[in-house]
């Protein structure tokens, strides 16, 4: 029964690093990239709260999944 439940939070875990994590990286990845391009500091703010957002989620994961 432990093994089961094991998986089963393994693949979760998968699942959701795939769903959540995928979308912000990329978008994270574009605005720093068009930070670094054009220097517009409102872009520069955003990003640094989209990377606190990620910081906060994976944060909650890892105390969900251990």
């Amino acid at each position: 029964m432990g093994e089961i439940t094991e998986s089963i939070r393994e693949i979760l875990e998968i699942i959701a690093i795939t769903i959540v994590y995928a979308p912000l990286y990329i978008a994270m990845l574009i605005m720093v990239w068009i930070c670094s391009r054009s220097g517009i500091t409102r872009i520069c703010r955003t990003t640094m709260r989209i990377a606190h957002i990620i910081y906060k989620i994976r944060k909650k994961l890892r105390d969900v999944f251990g």
